[in-house]
């Protein structure tokens, strides 16, 4: 009788873990009885936040707004198109990496999607301070940001189910020309800024179970490519903290995340956040020369090259051309 009831435990065991594996439920047994709770499908923002806009080089080019906070998360602000981004920057309201979003922080985020939970647009509010006028210091941050010797860490990914095609040496080779590559990211910024503006290697570190080298790091999400783009950036970010103690933001000037194939739209090629140290590309992309320049200079506070009416009119620089990558 002993053994009948112990192989009926076995057998309920075995049901309930099926049941959490399928179900995406937690169990717990307690005392000979489950207990299964659901997983989390929001969480409270819980952090100030300011506005990031990112732009997106795409089939049909695209400018989104994020909300990014101290901590590094990147959240998505919903009912804001390119128009409506283009129309505050003309005015004057939107300084992206600047202008802070009147969030309350008890908003909910999707705990998939990382879309805040917002019917409306958010208020924007900019702060002037009387005795460093905001113009006077947005010139110095912008001069600060384009000269002198910068660091920029490159983010290998690996997913549960796909990898960064490019692998580590290629990627130092073609960001840092370690290879033999004479046109890199690093070598023609180094030629168009006439030597004001160099690309270094973020310094080698050893982490808990990876370490960065040449410049570059492979990380694992432990998360699928199907997860999307901004929830894979906000894992790595996560994963970044959690290997070398520090927000990724500390580890260089700027952070470049080569995704692997599948986690961005198919038609999405790159994107870069203004005035902020992220950029982020599908896949191979993250090799071609012309998309880095393209991303990173979105980061350094240029925008697109306009020539009239044409958001792209001025090809001359590759800030101007949105033929990066293509």
């Amino acid at each position: 009788m002993g053994q009948e009831n112990a192989m009926k435990w076995r057998h309920k065991c075995s049901a309930l873990l099926f049941l959490a594996s399928t179900s995406n439920v937690l169990s717990d047994v307690i005392a000979g009885e489950s207990v299964l709770a659901p997983v989390e499908q929001t969480f409270p923002l819980g952090e100030p936040c300011v506005a990031v806009v990112k732009e997106i080089m795409a089939t049909v080019d695209r400018a989104t707004l994020n909300c990014q906070t101290p901590s590094g998360r990147m959240y998505s602000v919903p009912q804001v198109d390119t128009e409506w981004i283009r129309r505050r920057e003309f005015q004057g309201e939107l300084f992206s990496g600047e202008t802070e979003l009147d969030i309350p922080l008890d908003t909910l985020v999707d705990a998939e999607t990382y879309v805040l939970q917002l019917e409306t647009p958010p208020d924007l509010i900019n702060t002037l301070h009387e005795e460093d006028p905001l113009q006077d210091y947005r010139r110095l941050q912008n001069l600060e940001r384009t000269t002198g010797k910068k660091t920029v860490l490159v983010v290998r990914v690996r997913a549960t189910n796909s990898v960064t095609s490019i692998s580590e040496s290629q990627l130092a080779d073609d960001v840092f020309g370690d290879n033999g590559d004479v046109n890199n990211l690093r070598s023609q910024y180094l030629a168009c800024s006439y030597g004001q503006l160099e690309f270094q290697k973020a310094k080698n570190r050893r982490g808990q179970t990876t370490r960065i080298r040449d410049g570059v790091v492979t990380i694992r999400t432990g998360i699928s490519t199907a997860s999307g783009d901004l929830k894979m950036v906000n894992t790595i970010n996560d994963k970044l903290e959690r290997e070398f103690g520090t927000n990724p933001k500390n580890l260089a000037d700027f952070v470049m995340y080569c995704l692997p194939p599948g986690t961005m739209h198919q038609y999405d090629i790159a994107y870069g956040w203004m005035n902020g140290y992220q950029t982020v590309y599908n896949d191979k992309v993250c090799s071609h020369v012309s998309a880095q320049m393209h991303e990173l200079g979105h980061n350094l506070n240029l925008a697109h090259s306009a020539h009239g009416k044409e958001e792209y009119g001025d090809q001359s620089g590759l800030v101007g051309t949105e033929l990066c990558g293509k």
